[in-house]
């Protein structure tokens, strides 16, 4: 198959794995078939499989387009002069990405499909675990390193990042029960706040 100039090349697969990534996360890994995925794309199979030859090369790369999307984020939060400042961008970040109908898509994939696809398990397991512990390290260290141990920043980087998935959730898929008072803004500050404050009482 002619092979088309790297531009327009990078441009189709980007196509393909948005594609994809609605798909997945509408009717699961399983259910969506190549098929499917080449006639969204308005796609030969065969030219599918030019550009991927298989579904968990097409989940292989939707994980590498959010990771870049973290790495962006993490670069920005060097710039951090508190902790409470890196907290805050942290929720930021995060919320402003969750605005995003493709990390929508993209968290809806991984809640349900880590459970039950052993790919995206291993691809989850192998990869995200090493760049959460190098992240943690880089953004939390330069605050918290003197005093919490590496498993301590862990565990205090997934409890914050917790707490703002549950209102993310809350605010998609809930429909806002929780409420809060002076909306997005008001929320990432307060927590940012109260979990910086408990922090530098350790």
């Amino acid at each position: 198959m002619k092979v088309l100039d790297p531009q327009k090349h990078q441009q189709q697969m980007l196509r393909i794995l948005q594609e994809a990534r609605r798909l997945f996360s509408q009717k699961g890994v399983k259910e969506t078939s190549m098929s499917l995925i080449a006639r969204a794309c308005r796609l030969t199979k065969a030219t599918l499989y030019h550009y991927f030859p298989s579904k968990e090369a097409i989940l292989h790369g939707i994980f590498e387009l959010r990771w870049e999307q973290d790495e962006r984020l993490i670069q920005a939060l060097r710039g951090a002069q508190s902790l409470e400042e890196c907290l805050y961008l942290t929720a930021k970040g995060f919320l402003e990405q969750m605005k995003r109908e493709e990390n929508v898509e993209f968290t809806k994939i991984l809640l349900s499909e880590s459970l039950k696809n052993n790919y995206l398990k291993k691809i989850y397991m192998g990869n995200i675990q090493d760049r959460v512990d190098q992240n943690i390290k880089q953004v939390l260290g330069p605050f918290l390193g003197g005093r919490l141990t590496p498993n301590a920043m862990k565990l205090v980087a997934f409890q914050f990042v917790g707490a703002i998935m549950n209102y993310t959730m809350d605010e998609k898929i809930l429909g806002g029960c929780m409420q809060f008072e002076g909306g997005d803004e008001e929320y990432i500050r307060s927590l940012s706040r109260v979990f910086a404050q408990g922090l530098e009482k350790i």
